[in-house]
């Protein structure tokens, strides 16, 4: 029971950034190459982490004994993720004084 408790907790942890994370992902590109950029970089995070995953999670079972070992990769990857992204610059652009702005809707 308590390993499903802590298995519970690590796949609580990891879960929180996933939304941000892809937030962070599209808006370092540039609107003209954002899809190309974003598509690019979620292959080749597929392809390495998730093509050796299999490996990894096998190999960390039988080193540890423990069948939540794969929780602490996630977790490790979800640690690195947090690093990059707390030393990402925000790149939102001025705006500029004359910027049109977004009509209010009204109710009726």
């Amino acid at each position: 029971m308590a390993s499903q408790g802590a298995a519970a907790l690590l796949i609580a942890f990891d879960t929180v950034g996933a939304g941000s994370c892809l937030l962070l992902l599209t808006e370092k590109f540039p609107a003209r190459v954002r899809a190309t950029c974003l598509s690019i970089v979620y292959s080749i995070g597929v392809s390495v982490f998730g093509g050796f995953a299999q490996f990894i999670v096998t190999w960390l079972i039988r080193i540890t004994g423990d069948p939540i070992s794969p929780d602490w990769y996630v977790s490790a990857g979800a640690v690195a993720t947090l690093c990059v992204a707390l030393r990402m610059r925000e790149v939102a652009l001025p705006r500029k004084s004359g910027a049109l702005s977004v009509p209010e809707l009204s109710a009726g």
